[in-house]
């Protein structure tokens, strides 16, 4: 009998290995915000925060204030002194000067300065509201004059360009005074200082308060005889 032969098969498993994929490299991107869109509803308004915005610096300048101005007038001999604060001094009458708004209401404001606007031989002529001009008693009232036939004496003395100068800075009751004791010592005392050219002068600067001039009649006057 024939020998059987069996040959035995040899399998082999093969096994095959998945290629690896390759990693994916990272790429960084800028993200963007997301804006998120809300829808508009009728009567509301969406708020809209802004950034903030940087701190602003506000600087404040305070104006200077007006000086105050002040004539003073008297009947006192050329070296007479008044002092008129921070080591400053007057010296005789129809002296004008200016006085800072602080200092008037502090270190000016003595005893002395206080009797001397009452006796309105310190005349305030601006720098000083109405209200001002009353709590420092230097509030003047349309018809009020000053008292004392010498007050302005020194207008005899001066010569025409400083006398017309110091004339305009009078209020106008103060140049119906001057005015009045220039009449006076014209026909009464027939006072030689009393000279047409500084008539003249004065009467076109008493024009601005009255127009028909205070000093006219004199000016007629002197016209007429010099005719």
């Amino acid at each position: 009998m024939a020998e059987s032969t069996t040959k035995k098969r040899t399998y082999t498993k093969k096994t095959t290995t998945a290629a690896k994929a390759p990693a994916k490299e990272a790429i960084a991107e800028k993200q963007e915000p997301e804006v998120m869109n809300y829808p508009q509803v009728d009567g509301v308004t969406p708020t809209v925060v802004a950034e903030k915005p940087a701190a602003q610096i506000n600087m404040i300048v305070e104006e200077k204030a007006e000086p105050v101005i002040i004539l003073y007038i008297d009947s006192v001999i050329p070296n007479n002194e008044i002092r008129i604060g921070r080591g400053r001094s007057i010296f005789g009458s129809g002296k004008r000067f200016a006085v800072q708004k602080t200092d008037f209401e502090g270190e000016f404001m003595t005893s002395t300065i206080m009797d001397l606007i009452a006796a309105r031989k310190l005349i305030v002529l601006s720098g000083l509201t109405d209200e001002e001009r009353k709590l420092y008693n230097c509030y003047y009232t349309e018809n009020e004059v000053l008292r004392g036939e010498q007050m302005f004496d020194f207008f005899f003395d001066m010569d025409t360009a400083e006398a017309a100068e110091k004339f305009a800075m009078l209020c106008p009751e103060h140049q119906r005074l001057v005015a009045t004791r220039f009449i006076d010592a014209y026909y009464e005392k027939h006072d030689n200082r009393v000279t047409r050219d500084k008539v003249e002068a004065l009467n076109a600067v008493s024009k601005a308060a009255d127009p028909e001039g205070l000093f006219t009649q004199i000016v007629k006057d002197i016209n007429e005889k010099m005719a």
